[in-house]
């Protein structure tokens, strides 16, 4: 296993606008989708933020960073030499364990925070597509089969004889979701299972869960056969469920909610939606259209949100505990903010490069250069008053090492980051 540092091309942008039906509290980073795929995400109580990425060199990976999203550290777990062992799926149960399963009977677990992995692959090969821990020694795997460990994967046993998405919302209590009609619900630890019908309709596929408490949850539903998706939801633990019709679409991929009334849907078909009244409702996110949605993860106050928008892909950090957004009649665009800053070309640079920054109305400016480790190695303007338009500053990195830099822009009422780096 090789630890590295992060230093992939990312931008980096915190919006601070208090009137946003989306952005409050939130955290954008646009990065490079050449350059690596992201296939699952796990946040531990501490607030770090595991990513497994899957880069185009066939290089397999966890991505670690925290709700600031300002410093990263990618840990490689192997190389896949021909392409068929691609990380799956992450699970941290606490601060310190996590786990990684993948193609080709991959898993990884580590028990300091990510800093080392261990490799406790199993020989059978096969490929495995989901992971849920409910502490350090007992989880689940998915695969041809569910299995389950009680000794921290030194072995497994099968306890479902199919495949499925594993979401367990209590110790006891959990539920596998099959891609056809059935969810199944356990209450003894995964021992036993039984079968619940939500849809009598064929042509349907169940493509995701999520609880949102011990008793909310939610099931998204797709249809091939019509443009009328459905939106499960149950307040009793999954014992009754009833559906939303969700006119116009037809594919979603994931679906989160950080509360008990607002909620996220994604999918592939340019959908990116809000609901702030429990799933009745959903608005369009048009900020972002047309996004096309990875996966959507919310634990312990923070949330993640994963996608492609405009041909980038990006990062959507939930970075405070969550905060009831203001509803649709509040929104404010991206275009009603005062301040902008533009991604310095070029990009990478040695040793100059170009920053362009845009006011809409005369400000006072200051603009810094951070390393990764936020340690300020420039001041390139403080508090310098600029009239409104379009500016242009120099940046000379020719006394800085190589890697990846922080350059943030100020005004006096918003704040940008974006990022850049310096190859020698």
């Amino acid at each position: 296993m090789i630890n590295r540092l992060f230093n992939i091309i990312i931008a980096f942008l915190i919006p601070f606008s208090i009137n946003s039906y989306l952005y409050a509290q939130w955290s954008e980073i646009s990065y490079d989708q050449n350059s690596l795929r992201m296939y699952g995400a796990s946040i531990t109580e501490n607030g770090n933020i595991y990513f497994i990425i899957n880069n185009i060199d066939r290089t397999r990976s966890v991505l670690k960073t925290n709700k600031t999203g300002i410093n990263w550290e990618e840990s490689v777990l192997y190389i896949d030499d021909n392409g068929f062992g691609r990380l799956t799926s992450i699970d941290f149960p606490d601060s310190l364990n996590g786990y990684v399963v993948g193609g080709k009977g991959k898993i990884f677990k580590t028990e300091d925070s990510g800093t080392t992995w261990i490799d406790i692959s199993v020989s059978s090969g096969q490929d495995f597509y989901d992971v849920e821990f409910l502490n350090d020694s007992t989880g689940f795997i998915s695969g041809q089969k569910i299995k389950k460990t009680v000794d921290s994967g030194e072995s497994w046993n099968e306890v479902f004889s199919s495949t499925g998405n594993i979401e367990f919302v209590t110790d006891s209590i959990g539920f596998i979701l099959t891609s056809n009609q059935y969810i199944y619900k356990s209450i003894d630890q995964g021992e036993t299972w039984k079968e619940i019908q939500l849809t009598k309709d064929e042509n349907t596929v169940l493509n995701d869960i999520h609880f949102v408490s011990d008793s909310i949850g939610y099931v998204i539903e797709n249809s091939y056969n019509s443009y009328v998706a459905k939106l499960y939801r149950t307040t009793d633990q999954g014992s009754t469920w009833n559906s939303i019709d969700l006119l116009g679409y037809e594919t979603f991929s994931d679906v989160g909610f950080e509360s008990d009334s607002i909620g996220y849907i994604i999918g592939a078909d340019s959908v990116f939606l809000k609901t702030i009244d429990a799933g009745n409702t959903w608005k369009s996110l048009d900020d972002y259209h047309p996004f096309h949605g990875g996966l959507i993860v919310f634990e312990f106050g923070l949330g993640v949100i994963t996608g492609s928008s405009k041909g980038e892909s990006i990062i959507l950090i939930n970075s405070e505990n969550f905060v009831e957004i203001l509803n649709s009649e509040e929104t404010e665009n991206k275009n009603d903010r005062r301040l902008d800053l533009s991604q310095n070309y070029p990009n990478p640079f040695n040793p100059t490069t170009t920053i362009n920054f845009s006011l809409k109305k005369a400000d006072r400016i200051s603009l810094t250069v951070y390393d990764i480790t936020g340690r300020l190695v420039s001041k390139l303007i403080t508090e310098k008053a600029y009239s409104s338009g379009i500016h242009q500053i120099v940046f000379n990195g020719s006394y800085l090492s190589s890697g990846v830099y922080i350059y943030k822009l100020e005004a006096s009422e918003e704040v940008i980051t974006r990022m850049f780096t310096l190859v020698k």
